[in-house]
């Protein structure tokens, strides 16, 4: 019946068919059309399973086995995909797949080291600066490291967001100083190298709390006695010395500049 009929069995029953099997469960359902030529799949056996919806494409040259996943992980699974084989995962897409922000917003995010390509509904940047130390994975997904995803997002992150975010990675292990001290000083000029600089620069043991990120400002503020954030006391972490929360709530009772007095308390104010 013709060339393209010939070679237009269902890939599923190719010779190659565990392989392509086994690559889109690794590539969280997704496959390119130029791995599956590599695979040794015809173009014609290609074009055959998308005409009978075996394969549904979710960007250009990106395919998804049907019933195609919508959830977050497979969406930039293939936006990766369709970046080419340089592109990672960054920005905002990178930081809900390391567990940073709550929830995922589309457009999914990319970066590209080298190639400036460009697909469509999804948003891509190009970043010469991004080195192989600068990627790793998680979820199977090619990802900008913790590091360098915190370097990413901290411009489009409020102080009091990125200081949690970035005492949350210290204290749980996602990332450690001497990393975020190596991103900073390679991507200098970087925007959000400025922002992540001062916890370079004035290293402290991580908080756990909104209390303890604003208790240092607050200390100086009103001059309280000497404390020690995340100190241990008899084999655990304490938030701070007794003395100091003390005077914290003694503090903050009297004062009505204190939160829960109905007056905002800045802790960047005078």
């Amino acid at each position: 019946m013709g060339d393209i009929d010939s070679g237009a069995s269902n890939i599923y029953r190719h010779p190659f068919d565990g392989a392509v099997q086994e690559l889109i469960g690794r590539q969280s359902g997704n496959v390119a059309r130029r791995q599956l030529l590599a695979l040794g799949v015809s173009r014609g056996a290609i074009e055959h399973e998308l005409r009978i919806g075996t394969l549904v494409t979710r960007y250009y040259g990106v395919y998804c086995q049907a019933p195609a996943r919508q959830d977050a992980q497979a969406v930039i699974a293939g936006a990766v995909l369709a970046g080419g084989p340089t592109a990672v995962a960054s920005h905002a897409s990178a930081a809900w797949l390391w567990g940073f922000l709550p929830r995922y917003e589309p457009p999914p995010e990319i970066s590209l080291p080298t190639g400036d390509r460009r697909p469509r509904h999804i948003l891509a940047h190009r970043c010469p600066s991004l080195q192989p130390r600068d990627i790793t994975r998680q979820r199977g997904v090619p990802t900008t490291t913790p590091a360098r995803t915190t370097l990413d997002i901290a411009p489009g992150l409020t102080h009091k967001a990125l200081t949690r975010l970035v005492n949350d990675q210290l204290r749980d292990g996602y990332v450690k100083a001497a990393a975020l001290a190596d991103i900073v000083a390679c991507n200098p000029l970087h925007p959000g190298a400025k922002l992540i600089k001062r916890f370079v620069e004035h290293p402290a043991n991580p908080t756990r709390s909104w209390f303890e990120d604003v208790f240092p400002a607050f200390a100086e503020k009103y001059g309280l006695p000497a404390y020690e954030l995340n100190a241990r006391v008899n084999g655990r972490a304490s938030c701070a010395s007794s003395a100091g929360e003390a005077s914290f709530a003694s503090s903050a009772a009297r004062s009505p500049a204190c939160p829960g007095t109905g007056s905002r308390w800045d802790p960047g104010r005078p």
